[in-house]
């Protein structure tokens, strides 16, 4: 799995933690893992790019979500 985080902001910006979930047709998450971000600082308009991998792929395996872990205040 594989993506691109952007900061579009005219402000540099710290990247947090980052989830994935795997899903079934059902929206059912049938496994979820953390990782780091490939930087923890981006400048205005900087990009950067990550890559994860899980194996073996479950079956039945239909849906990717990525999300940013924030921290608690």
């Amino acid at each position: 799995i594989q993506g691109v985080v952007i900061n579009s902001s005219n402000q540099p910006q710290t990247v947090p933690t980052m989830q994935r979930s795997l899903e079934d047709h059902a929206g059912q998450e049938m496994r979820r893992w953390v990782f780091e971000p490939p930087v923890r600082q981006l400048a205005p308009g900087e990009r950067a790019n990550f890559k994860t991998e899980v194996r073996p792929v479950p079956t039945g395996a239909a849906r990717v979500t990525v999300a940013f872990l924030l921290a608690s205040p």
